[in-house]
């Protein structure tokens, strides 16, 4: 007989007597609870059937001749010959590997039971089980791994999801500011925690998926919490081939060999072991790492989107090699590393085999003196080319200007020229056509070699550009120039020309709106939010009063050592909170002033902070004051900076100081004698100074 009801009975009566089976061996090996401790396993049947020594015995009802025709999806017992394994006895994976789901098809029931669905003649029939027939690790054996590794991720994300409530609800303040395991590394936290249940929860809390963005500083604390390389090398093993972004900035203790074995975990698996999956890399300040181990990772990475090895020693010639042979390389940063010689920066540049890609280079403080060659990169937006010591004005009209006889080059082919009229032509230009650049970030900061006339070769040249930084050019720096370049920046954000001692009124009257608070103008200074005018002595302060009351998104005004006065001080602040949308994070810095004394840091004390106080484990060394009267965590107030405003700093430091430790006693006790000893403190330190409610200045 092989009917269907008959099969599906031959099944139950072959289950049972495999649980009863599985019973008695458990009871032999000293289980007193006699539950019968199953794992669950697809198999397929044999043209054959199943053995005996399967556990299987067919039924008296059912013939032999069934069971090759059916395929049957068997929740196989303990069986007698071998015991079955333990969780702790399963195989450890020390890296993430998707599972079979190992009980397909079976759901609980709300009557204690199982159903399991049985396939024969592709007919899918359901088989319902007693529960107490299987005791099952509903987490190990009826979740698939992916849907553990995302009950982990959801720890996490809960975790991030409470911190972020706590500083809405404006409870995160105080010296609970100040803790380190708050947020989402409170939960890459809570996940490690988890790994100590058992192995297999260890090696889920280690999977690769979950660490393929591995920072060092927003999934364990920060460089400082000691990490030991054995910890990383653990971690690095786990991880494999799923890393995709690393940052190990500031990890000092680096060293060669555990960046070399990072490596080679990384590598297997992927194209026969010779790259691996990386896309991000931050290695700034592991100033321990030789041009080596650089070099052995640069070289398994041809997928590499961003890098960054500011200040490293061990950038080298080798290193700039490998670099130039990445062929999606969209953010580079060599910024301020000495090994790298400056002759030999752009010709290497020169050799990158996609440079359309190419949206982000940093070589500050290296001294290069040619720029010709960054034509090709048509995309690029950032440009930081600081403290480069050769760099003249020569080099910057050379990059721009078009010469017909090397307009046959395709790779300058790709930007587009603007023709120079007659009347927008003068002496000093080379000649009538230049090329237009997509910069939007210029930073020339240090460049003592440069002048105005720079600037005029680029006035009409960078017409997108949102960030220039200009500051310790110096006196050579002057207003003709940077007047008409100026004039032709309409989408300009942040300007930066400390040290610029030459400038004139002109430079902020171009920048200042012709009517009060037009932010749809096409002026260059409409949408300024930003501009750094310090050690600026020439300009008046007529010039920065007029154009605070008209800037219409002005947030930050840094005006040390210049003429401006209370009055043009205290209309930035009426500027600040007279706006439709509260400004947050505004800032005025008028040190080394004369004008401004502690009078105006009086008047100003209820709406303003005296410095612009962060909360976080990071900031714990600054000391800020979240609490009154100084709330300088409190974003909402405009930050202002000054002399007087130190000294309202170091009397709260000092009163912090002066206070009587927990456990010495109640202040109604000790009230009288804190008071008297602050008092005292602060004669001390006004002692030693002049008088203070009169202007002062820092003499350097």
């Amino acid at each position: 007989m092989s009917t269907t009801e008959d099969r599906i009975a031959s099944a139950r009566a072959g289950i049972d007597l495999a649980s009863r089976q599985g019973a008695e061996v458990d009871a032999r090996n000293g289980e007193s609870n006699g539950i019968t401790k199953t794992y669950i396993e697809l198999e397929r049947l044999d043209e054959t059937g199943l053995s005996a020594a399967d556990g299987w015995s067919p039924s008296a009802s059912t013939s032999t001749s069934a069971a090759p025709s059916a395929r049957l999806l068997q929740l196989t017992a303990s069986r007698p010959r071998t015991p079955s394994p333990t969780p702790s006895q399963l195989p450890n994976r020390p890296r993430a590997h998707s599972e079979p789901l190992l009980l397909l098809g079976v759901t609980p029931q709300p009557d204690s039971h199982l159903t399991s669905l049985v396939e024969v003649d592709n007919v899918i029939q359901p088989l319902t089980l007693a529960k107490s027939q299987l005791n099952l690790n509903l987490i190990d054996f009826l979740l698939p791994r992916e849907i553990r590794l995302y009950v982990l991720f959801c720890l996490v994300e809960s975790c991030k999801e409470d911190w972020e409530k706590e500083v809405l609800a404006g409870k995160w303040r105080g010296d609970r500011s100040t803790a380190r395991w708050v947020g989402e590394r409170r939960g890459w936290r809570e996940v490690v925690k988890v790994g100590r249940v058992s192995r297999s929860w260890h090696s889920l809390s280690l999977d690769g998926q979950l660490w393929a963005d591995f920072s060092l500083m927003r999934q364990l604390g920060g460089a400082d919490i000691g990490c030991s390389p054995s910890s990383l090398t653990r971690l690095f093993c786990s991880i494999g081939t799923f890393l995709k972004s690393l940052d190990l900035r500031g990890l000092t203790a680096l060293r060669d060999d555990v960046l070399i074995m990072l490596v080679e975990e990384a590598v297997q698996g992927l194209d026969g072991g010779r790259r691996t999956a990386l896309e991000k890399l931050d290695l700034s300040g592991c100033f321990e790492l030789s041009s080596i181990s650089i070099d052995h990772l640069l070289a398994h990475s041809p997928d590499l989107t961003a890098v960054n090895l500011c200040g490293l020693p061990g950038v080298q010639s080798s290193t700039l090699g490998l670099l130039m042979s990445l062929t999606c390389l969209a953010s580079l940063d060599i910024a301020r590393c000495p090994s790298i010689s400056p002759s030999e920066i752009v010709p290497r540049l020169a050799q990158l085999p996609n440079p359309k890609t190419l949206k982000s280079l940093r070589i500050g403080c290296v001294g290069i003196a040619s720029l010709s060659d960054l034509r090709r990169f048509s995309n690029l937006e950032t440009l930081d080319i600081s403290h480069s010591k050769f760099l003249t004005d020569a080099a910057l009209a050379d990059l721009v200007t078009v010469i017909p006889t090397r307009r046959s080059n395709d790779t300058e082919e790709t930007l587009p020229v603007v023709q120079l009229l007659s009347s927008q032509m003068s002496t000093i230009d080379v000649g009538d056509s230049k090329y237009i650049l997509p910069w939007r970030h210029l930073n020339l900061t240090g460049c003592r070699l440069l002048t105005d006339r720079s600037f005029h070769h680029l006035r009409h040249s960078l017409p997108n550009l949102s960030i220039l930084e200009a500051a310790q050019i110096g006196p050579s720096l002057r207003s003709s120039g940077l007047v008409k370049f100026l004039e032709n920046a309409h989408h300009l954000v942040m300007l930066d020309l400390e040290d610029a001692g030459e400038l004139e009124d002109s430079v902020l009257k171009v920048l200042t709106p012709a009517t009060r608070g037009a932010k749809e103008s096409n002026d260059p200074g409409a949408k300024l939010r930003r501009i750094n005018i310090s050690a600026c002595g020439s300009l008046t302060d007529e010039a920065i009063w007029d154009f605070v009351q008209k800037a219409p998104v002005l947030e930050v005004l840094e005006a040390d050592g210049t003429q401006i006065t209370e009055t043009t001080s205290k209309a930035f602040i009426r500027a600040m909170r007279s706006r439709e949308v509260p400004v947050e994070g505004a800032r005025l810095s008028i040190g080394d002033n004369r004008q401004v004394g502690r009078r105006f840091q009086k008047e100003v004390a209820g709406v303003s902070r005296t410095r612009e106080g962060q909360r976080g484990f990071w900031a714990a060394p600054f000391g800020y004051h979240d609490e009154l009267p100084l709330a300088e965590c409190d974003r909402q107030k405009v930050v202002v900076r000054s002399f007087c405003s130190d000294l309202a700093v170091d009397a709260a430091d000092l009163i912090r100081r002066t206070r009587p430790p927990p456990g010495f006693g109640s202040l109604k006790d000790t009230s009288r004698a804190g008071r008297m000893a602050r008092r005292r403190a602060l004669q001390d330190m006004m002692r030693g100074g002049e008088d203070v409610s009169r202007g002062s200045c820092i003499v350097s």
